[in-house]
């Protein structure tokens, strides 16, 4: 029993300034802030209505059949000469060689596992960059010797002089 007697107190707070029956049912009926986020969500809208039946292809009108045959004139045509195009004059140096920049750039880019680590070069790519000191004459460390060289160094070490 004692325990029913601390429920008005509870809704106390709730009816505050209200006085009268209909504004009790007013202050219960209110929408606020915390309705409007917990509440049940909108009723979805209603479906978009169907599209009207497509009548289809249009139909194409009968073409009337010839009566006469066409007259087409014959054209003898003598086969045309055939062009030989001029053979392209052979270029006696590339211009990335004439210029070491283009030639390091261009190589870079097809061969970009030139700036890498040798920790980050694949058996394939190792193994070419280990020929390719053994042929400087260097067979030491080839790890210790590729990390610290300049992009400059390791296209001339790989590729050669230009």
């Amino acid at each position: 029993m004692a325990r029913l007697a601390f429920l008005p107190l509870l809704l106390l707070p709730a009816l505050m300034g209200c006085s009268t029956i209909g504004e009790i049912d007013a202050a219960m009926r209110r929408v606020d802030v915390l309705d409007r986020v917990f509440g049940a969500p909108p009723p979805p809208p209603p479906p978009a209505p169907a599209p009207p039946p497509d009548p289809g292809p249009p139909k194409a009108a009968e073409a009337e059949p010839l009566t006469e045959p066409m007259n087409v004139p014959t054209v003898d045509v003598e086969p045309a000469p055939a062009v030989v195009a001029p053979a392209p004059a052979v270029a006696a140096q590339a211009p990335a060689a004439a210029d070491p920049a283009r030639r390091r750039a261009a190589l870079i880019r097809d061969y970009p596992w030139l700036t890498r680590f040798w920790a980050e070069l694949n058996a394939e790519q190792q193994g070419r960059v280990r020929r390719a000191l053994a042929r400087r004459g260097v067979s030491s460390d080839p790890a210790g010797l590729w990390d610290p060289l300049g992009l400059n160094e390791r296209v001339r070490l790989v590729f050669g002089e230009g």
